[in-house]
């Protein structure tokens, strides 16, 4: 599921960094997740990486928030012995408590499953507060 969670990811930064270029530098990524050796873990632990930070951040107040703090979840549809079955990812016990301390200072948190979703959230928070972007 990680694999489509990333895929998911790219796709929306990408449509974002091509829709809005003046605000693309302050849409960015949290490396949670990445596969690091233990000396590398280390480095990023002691230099502030932390458990449950939201896939990316959107560095610009709108609409009466600071910000907008993005976790990438995926669902896909299966189909076993002719039953239809949705398998999703969910968020961790680690990424809710983050969400919580997020949404207390003022962030706008938001759980994307698909590319639409991302679109639709991005235009509504980009026009919250008619300042349009």
């Amino acid at each position: 599921m990680y694999r489509r969670e990333s895929s998911l990811q790219s796709a929306c930064v990408r449509y974002f960094r091509m829709q809005y270029p003046a605000l693309g530098r302050l849409y960015i990524s949290v490396p949670n997740g990445v596969p690091l050796g233990r000396a590398s873990a280390a480095q990023f632990i002691r230099e502030g990486l932390t458990k449950g930070v939201a896939d990316t951040l959107l560095l610009v107040a709108r609409g009466g928030f600071h910000g907008l703090a993005i976790e990438f979840k995926t669902e896909e549809i299966l189909y076993k012995q002719g039953k239809k079955m949705t398998q999703r990812t969910y968020q961790k016990p680690e990424q809710r408590e983050w969400q919580a301390i997020v949404e207390a200072q003022g962030w706008r948190y938001e759980v994307i499953r698909t590319f639409e979703e991302f679109v639709a959230l991005a235009r509504d928070y980009l026009t919250a507060d008619g300042k349009g972007v």
